[in-house]
Order: C-alpha cells, then structure tokens, then sequence
C-alpha cells in the first residue's frame, strides 16, 4: 500500500506543508516512475488529527484506498471498451448512475461480454448473482428505460462500437427475495425483442446507438406486484462465424411493481425459460454471418415475446424492503451516506470526523464500473465540514451541511417504448424487425406486419425530454463551517483543445513546460497542469498549487476541483 506518513516529531515546529510537501515529492518520483495517473484517488482518513491545543494543524493522512484505485485504473486501460448497461430510468426519471442495478466488481472487464454462453452470468451480467444493495420502486405499467455505455463513469461518450451489429431483447423474472433468490435458473420470459429491420436496413444496435444508448419498455400490465429482475440484452454478432463467439452483454435491474392484479404470475411453458439454458450457440441467430451474404429475415435466439396482461387491483403498496433509504443525504450507485450521531464534546466531535471518514471508505470500497463522484462530495463536503467544526472547538453537532450530489444528464432524448404493440399476449416478433411505437391499446394483440410496423419503429417519438442534472441539496448550515474546509469548484476543465497559442505561449507538444521551456501544457494532450518539475499532466501531483503547480504555464486545481472538472 501507498502511505503518505509524517516524519518522527521533533522539536523544531513542523508544519504539514513542510512534511507533506516532502512526502509527495517521494511519492511523485515514484508515481512518475510506473506512470499512474493520480488524479482520482480514493482516499479514506485512518488517522485521528491530534487535538489543536496539542499539536495545532496536525492533519489526517490519507491512504489511497487500493481497491478503487486499481479498479478505476483498470477501466481506464480498458482500450477495447464493449457495453454495459450504467443507468435505469423509471418513466423518465433517472435513478442515478448504478443504482438499483446488478454491477460488476473488476473495472477490466466490466464492458466486456459474458464468458461462455452456459455461465450462470448470463443471468444477470458479471457478479449478477450478487443482489444490489437497493431495489428501485416502480407503478405498474410503467416504463423502464436502460442506459447502456461504452465507458461507464462517462469519461467519454458512445454506448456500443458500430461494429458490434445484432439483435437486443428484454426479458423479465418475479423473484420472492431479491437479495436471496437466485438469478440464474428458471422462470425467465421474454417481453420483447428486435433483430434486423429489412425496411431501414437497420439493425437493433444500430438504433440503440441513434438513440445514445438508451432503450425503453414498458411493463406489461399483468405482472402482480412484487420483486423483479429486468434484464435488458445486447447481442452483438462480429465475431460470431469467425471466432465461433456471439457476444451477450447483459445486466439486471432490481424493480419493485407497486401495484398489479391480484394473484401469481403464470408464464405458459411455451414462453418460459431458464437462464443460462436457453441458448446454446448453435441457433440460427448466433451463427449468422453479417458479412458473407446473410439471409434474412434474422431469428432473434431465445423464446418468443410473451406479455401477460391484467387490471391492477388499484392499491399501491405503501413500503417495502430494500429501497433507497429515507435518511439518506448523498448516494452513490448503491450506497448511501447517513447522518452522524449527535455529539456535545471534543471527543464526540472528532468521533463523528472518523465515522464520517469510515462512510467515505464504504463508499469508494462499494463504487462500481460507474464511478465514486459522489463519494469524492461526501469527503470534501461532509467529512471536512465536521472536521472544520471541531478545529473551530464547535463541539455540539452535527450542523447542517449542504451537499450538492453530482448528477449526469441523459445522453438524449428518453425514447417511446419499443414493446406497445406486444402489450397484451404473445407474438412471433423474434424474427425480424419490432413491433410499431405508435401502438394501439395493450389490449389489442394484433401485431402488424415486419415492414409496415419497422418503418414507425425506425424513429420513435421521444417520451420524455433529455434530463437536466438535478441538485440534490440539503438546508443551508446553522453553523457555518470553516470556508478552508469545503474547497470552492474551479470551473476550468482538464480536457486540452488542439494546440494552438495560449497567453504568448506555446502548447507543449513533448510533454515539458515552464521557464525553462518557455511552453504551456494549457491544451497540451499530455495535460493541461504544469508541474514543479516542468512536466504536463493530468495527476494531482501536477495539478495542485500546494504541490507546487505552475500557474504561469498550464491550469492549477486543487484535488475537490480537479476530480470534478476531469471526471464529470
């Protein structure tokens, strides 16, 4: 592990900018030596400060918490980047980046498709198996919108490579428990799916890439109330005649129905399936040859769509396990930072600063493929805020503190449900193009021709407007803490134009800056802060004015700013 450690007291006073400085220089050699990128560290503070009176400005030292670290470094050489599905939406409303869903563990391979198509993770994804730590709620009928993503935290944009041309499907399983009942094994059926629409000359994926990764549903109106496992499917056939290996990106939403007819779901057998079991690799759509004169109509593998109807029984259920908590102030993914307890003494202030710092831990500890943005907010704002107020001798707490959690915006418009004209019985869809958007009543279980139906299907009407990042704050502070303790964003962006001149100056096109130099790393490509030693980047180390970041030549930001102009 990486320890920033002070050096042995002494009795010459020593002040944390003296030794901290020292310390990051031999940390920077060494990061400069193995070349890792150090401007997303996840930190976690396991070092209670000695009390002012005793020793005045000792800080907390930070260690790098490595699991993150190493995840997140593994995504971002991730060069070869396929899918995942990131984010659900519940009739339009974002439900925040990985929550409610099923996420893998290991950033490397967390767009990668499921390994082997007899894998219990073509269930629900990589680490399926293991439920997420919340169920999002939704009434019935309502629609459910997935957001699939080449790069998960949105460091970049692009939902699928162009290349990878197939079919998708949505398939649905009622489970008892949903952080115990298994994902794998039976009870699964299809709701819907789409292969190659002859009419656009359009494939599925071709259409989930016009609509910037997002695919709608909506829920068929004869599920009961109860727990659900929504499981959206991506299918991409590059690679299937030549390296013998259909590619299935998968992943599941955690739904709770609300309301929904009385009684059990019964799936006919005909519909129904088990998950791994209902492809093997030899269907006819997980040979197909995209490139050597391939026949169509397409058949999309699995079960025909089948969609059970009913009335709700008009009762909402009230509560139920497993959901976002109430109390919860700031959430990322799948985890949720709470209140501390209430204090009234130099201890119990301090006790609250490591139980804050201990929820940080949790937090970048339990981050997914998605990213720890709010986890970084929940550090800078909350942890520092309390700890502020104990330095102040403000021993009665917790205050109020605001947060502002970090949001995305959809990447477009939400899309029209793809499924209307399936709503209300069975179909033989799986072959060729989808049903039309512009449906006609869910009772109605005509489905009109392949054509006719692709040719409304090609571009659906949005539903709902891209959303705008919504501020989820909590009331002003009744005591203000200490302006040092919450760092004010820097508005700058590490991400580099072309070269061109900056203020007189040269862009660095090799790397180096400063004085010496006479360049600036201000729209550099090796990144715009310019270190003490002369070096462009994009790391902490080169971006901090108190690690000695050149102003002069490139951008200065301190870490809570540069996490958030680099990483948003």
């Amino acid at each position: 592990l990486i320890q920033a450690k002070p050096r042995a007291y002494t009795s010459k006073p020593t002040t944390f900018q003296s030794f901290r400085t020292v310390d990051v220089d031999l940390l920077g050699n060494f990061l400069d030596f193995i070349d890792l990128d150090f401007s997303r560290p996840a930190l976690s503070y396991t070092q209670k400060p000695f009390h002012p009176q005793i020793s005045p400005g000792y800080p907390h030292f930070p260690t790098i918490n490595m699991k993150f670290f190493t995840a997140a470094l593994a995504l971002a050489s991730a060069a070869n980047a396929h899918t995942l599905f990131s984010e659900l939406y519940i009739n339009g409303e974002s439900q925040g980046d990985a929550t409610c869903i099923r996420m893998p563990k290991e950033g490397d391979t967390a767009t990668s498709p499921v390994a082997g198509l007899t894998n219990e993770d073509m269930a629900c994804g990589k680490d399926g198996q293991i439920a997420a730590a919340y169920t999002c709620a939704a009434p019935g009928s309502a629609k459910l919108t997935f957001e699939f993503r080449q790069w998960p935290d949105k460091r970049a944009e692009g939902s699928i490579d162009p290349s990878h041309k197939g079919p998708c499907a949505v398939y649905i399983k009622k489970v008892d428990d949903i952080a115990t009942s298994a994902a794998a094994g039976p009870g699964w059926f299809k709701i819907w799916d789409e292969g190659y629409d002859e009419s656009t000359q359009q494939w599925c994926v071709d259409k989930l890439i016009d609509n910037k990764g997002l695919l709608t549903v909506e829920l068929p109106s004869g599920l009961p109330a109860g727990y659900y496992l929504v499981r959206p499917e991506v299918l991409a056939l590059h690679q299937a005649v030549s390296l013998k290996d259909p590619q299935y990106y998968v992943g599941c939403a955690q739904v709770y129905i609300q309301d929904g007819p009385s009684g059990a779901l019964d799936i006919p057998s005909e519909y129904a399936v088990s998950i791994p079991g209902y492809v093997d690799g030899s269907e006819p759509g997980n040979t197909f040859n995209l490139y050597d004169n391939p026949q169509f109509p397409y058949p999309v593998p699995g079960p025909k769509p089948y969609s059970p109807t009913g009335t709700s029984s008009s009762v909402k259920a009230a509560s139920f396990e497993g959901g976002v908590p109430a109390d919860c102030l700031i959430k990322n993914a799948n985890w949720c930072g709470k209140a501390v307890e209430s204090y009234s003494s130099e201890t119990g202030c301090w006790a609250a600063v490591d139980a804050c710092y201990a929820q940080g831990t949790d937090c970048f500890d339990s981050a997914p493929p998605t990213g720890a943005s709010n986890c970084y907010v929940w550090n800078d704002k909350m942890c520092k805020g309390l700890e502020a107020q104990c330095r102040a001798k403000n021993f009665n707490g917790p205050p109020q503190i605001e947060m502002e959690a970090k949001t995305s915006a959809a990447p477009g418009p939400i899309p029209a449900a793809v499924n209307l004209n399936l709503l209300g019985g069975s179909s033989n869809s799986n072959s060729g193009s989808a049903p039309s958007a512009a449906a006609p009543s869910p009772s109605k279980t005509a489905v009109p021709s392949s054509a006719a139906a692709s040719s409304v299907a090609a571009t659906p009407v949005p539903e709902y407007a891209a959303e705008e990042p919504v501020a989820t704050s909590k009331p002003a502070p009744t005591v203000a803490p200490v302006s040092s303790a919450a760092p004010v964003p820097v508005s700058s962006t590490v991400a580099a134009p072309a070269p061109s001149a900056t203020n007189g100056l040269k862009i660095s096109t090799d790397g180096t800056c400063g004085g010496e130099t006479g360049f600036t790393c201000e729209g550099s490509k090796f990144g715009s802060c310019c270190s003490i030693g002369g070096k462009c980047g994009s790391k902490i180390l080169q971006c901090r004015p108190s690690c000695g970041c050149q102003g002069k030549f490139g951008l200065c930001l301190e870490a809570s700013s540069l996490r958030k102009s680099k990483h948003n």
